[in-house]
């Protein structure tokens, strides 16, 4: 009976200092639903959808703070590549010996070149259809090219080993067939012209576009940090749990206007700065202190 009330003793007395032990994080984390609840229906208040922030999760650290996950309501821009890829052209005329083996993979890899450029370019969405009709004609212009080349080293082969009777007459092919190659090699070079310039265009306007994104970003985020600082300013003396030397940290996910990979930004506010944040008017000096980076 001693032994079962002993037993009974030390198991309330670890349970109580268990409790003890918790209790001031309970309190805590109270607190930080609270505000949690308070940064979403100041967030759900915001006029523009696109600047809104959505989806607040929070982590206690101890002895370092508390971090807010969020991130802007969704988005319809879309980041446009930088370059655009040149067509894949046809490889040059083989020799004579070197056609016939050569020619049908020649065919199939081009076109699968072919294939493969369109389809991707058409899944960014970034390509006019005035591009894609100059590459066509460019890669249709490469392989007549290849053909009169094939059938001027033809002529040039038979005209070498020709008699007197047929020299006159392989003569005026070869004339014509150089005369024709010229005359596509000129096309070529005009919608080369063309193409370059469309490229600049497309160029100068994917430029234009991902600045504008930017800027729109940048005006997005600047309204985000504002509705940050204003309600740790209104309602961060509600952290009453936080110890004044630890930190009310917020991440803003895949908040950079990067092409090739979104970061977050992050702001890690003091919370004697917070304390010291009494108004609104003051949440712009406030947002100074966190001084915020890309991650």
């Amino acid at each position: 009976m001693k032994k079962w009330l002993l037993a009974a003793a030390v198991s309330a007395a670890l349970f109580s200092q268990s409790g003890q032990a918790q209790q001031p994080y309970q309190s805590l984390q109270n607190q930080l639903e609270i505000f949690s609840g308070i940064l979403e229906t100041a967030a759900k208040q915001h006029k523009e959808e696109t600047a809104k922030l959505v989806s607040f999760e929070y982590t206690y650290l101890r002895d370092q703070g508390v971090i807010f996950r969020t991130r802007l309501g969704a988005s319809s821009w879309h980041f446009v590549r930088p370059d655009i890829p040149e067509p894949p052209m046809p490889p040059d005329a083989p020799e004579m010996g070197e056609f016939a083996r050569d020619l049908q993979l020649d065919v199939v890899v081009e076109q699968g070149l072919r294939s493969a450029h369109r389809i991707l370019s058409k899944l960014s969405g970034e390509y006019s259809d005035e591009w894609f009709e100059l590459t066509e004609q460019q890669r249709d212009l490469a392989w007549e090219i290849r053909d009169i080349e094939r059938e001027l080293r033809d002529t040039e082969f038979e005209l070498r080993n020709a008699d007197s009777e047929r020299t006159e007459e392989l003569q005026q092919q070869l004339e014509q067939q150089q005369q024709q190659l010229e005359e596509l090699r000129e096309r070529r070079a005009k919608i080369q012209q063309q193409a370059n310039e469309l490229k600049q265009e497309l160029k100068e306007q994917q430029q234009q576009a991902r600045k504008q994104q930017r800027q729109t970003l940048d005006q997005k985020l600047a309204k985000a940090e504002s509705l940050i600082a204003e309600t740790l300013c209104n309602y961060g003396a509600t952290l009453k749990g936080l110890p004044d030397d630890e930190f009310i940290s917020f991440v803003i996910e895949g908040a950079s206007a990067d092409t090739d990979e979104q970061r977050d930004k992050v702001y890690v506010f003091r919370k004697s700065d917070v304390n010291n944040c009494q108004t609104a008017d003051d949440a712009e000096a406030l947002l100074e202190t966190a001084k915020p980076y890309y991650f």
